[in-house]
């Protein structure tokens, strides 16, 4: 006679009776661990499956266990280079046997505080905090985890941060970029979406400074910030708003740095419409080497963000302050972009028909 399928098998203690285990083997079965021999942990899975068992990552905490759970927060989710870095990440905790549980910091009172709470309330082992703010804005989030013994790592903090960090290099990616347009021979750029003002644009715009300098020249006399009050950073639409402000000049730079690649395309395609060639009258650098960047016609020249080298450094950080002593820090380490040159750089044209280049305004 078959034997009967039991009618509830809701915790580990109930699947070991129902296999004829012990609990700490199929514990340890579930958690993946070496010791147990791959065909009891293949058979303990199988009967996971048939029985439709899932284990209560809380009920391991309140026995004092560990939930495999790390909380993530992102500021916003719209743009599609923090959307490969959330499925980036997942991917990599999840190899780890860990899941990530998300959370949007919205606008309010003090959401981020009330983000990390729920992280502790759900008993995560360890937080992400991506794209946060620094200084006294953070400080109370970064207290209370250090308070509940929940180690931290900050991804991209808007602002430079000396322990538990991974950051990327935009200002050696921007004198990088600038470096490269300047032996092209340009002498007038424009950013596109980017200034002083918030806190991402800082580096970059100290990046282009850097390599302006490196040859005499200063950036107050070679750059133009293009940017306008309703900023739709990651819009097609926006990058569109500001080449036709910038077309309303009667000076036009010979080159073009966006914030991102939407911000490039858009403004490629209205630079087009007004009947500039790209790059034959003015040059365009995107950044974030978005899929979008090859599909364009010409297609994009961009910055590359190194999002498997940046999440896989934040996951090592964060483990091993996981296997450290409360209280440890470890130095920021700074992520180097890659500048990806693809058509839409050339050097300077002689003259676009129509406007005046800042050297042709002079003579």
């Amino acid at each position: 006679m078959p034997k009967r399928r039991p009618t509830s098998v809701n915790s580990t203690a109930a699947l070991a009776r129902h296999l004829g285990l012990s609990r700490w083997t199929v514990s340890r079965a579930i958690n993946g661990h070496p010791e147990v021999n791959a065909e009891t942990t293949q058979r303990v899975q199988a009967a996971m499956r048939d029985l439709g068992f899932v284990p209560s990552p809380f009920g391991r905490a309140l026995r004092g266990g560990r939930t495999r759970t790390i909380g993530v927060s992102f500021r916003e989710l719209e743009t599609p280079i923090l959307v490969r870095k959330v499925t980036v990440m997942q991917k990599l905790l999840r190899a780890r046997h860990y899941r990530p549980l998300f959370e949007l910091i919205e606008e309010g009172s003090d959401p981020g505080l009330e983000v990390v709470r729920h992280f502790a309330a759900m008993r995560a082992e360890g937080v992400v905090l991506v794209d946060s703010p620094v200084g006294a804005e953070s400080a109370p989030w970064l207290d209370f985890l250090a308070q509940n013994r929940i180690p931290s790592v900050q991804l991209e903090p808007r602002g430079l941060v000396a322990h538990n960090a991974i950051l990327l290099d935009r200002r050696a990616a921007l004198a990088h970029v600038t470096e490269h347009l300047y032996q092209l021979g340009h002498r007038h750029i424009g950013l596109l979406g980017i200034d002083r003002s918030f806190p991402l644009g800082v580096p970059r715009c100290d990046g282009v400074a850097d390599a302006l300098s490196a040859h005499g020249a200063r950036f107050e006399e070679c750059v133009d910030t293009i940017i306008q009050s309703n900023r739709r950073f990651e819009a097609f639409d926006y990058g569109r708003e500001l080449a036709e402000f910038l077309l309303g000049r009667p000076v036009l730079p010979t080159a073009l740095i966006a914030l991102n690649d939407e911000i490039a395309t858009g403004a490629m395609w209205q630079l087009q419409r007004a009947g500039l060639v790209v790059p034959r009258d003015i040059s365009i650098f995107g950044f974030d080497n978005q899929p979008i960047s090859t599909q364009t016609a010409p297609r994009l020249s961009t910055v590359d963000q190194q999002v498997p080298e940046m999440i896989a450094a934040t996951v090592e950080m964060l483990f091993e302050l996981l296997q450290s002593l409360p209280g440890t820090t470890l130095p920021a380490r700074c992520v180097q972009a890659q500048v990806v040159l693809r058509d839409s750089v050339a050097p300077p044209p002689v003259a676009v028909p129509g406007y005046k280049t800042r050297r042709h305004a002079r003579s």
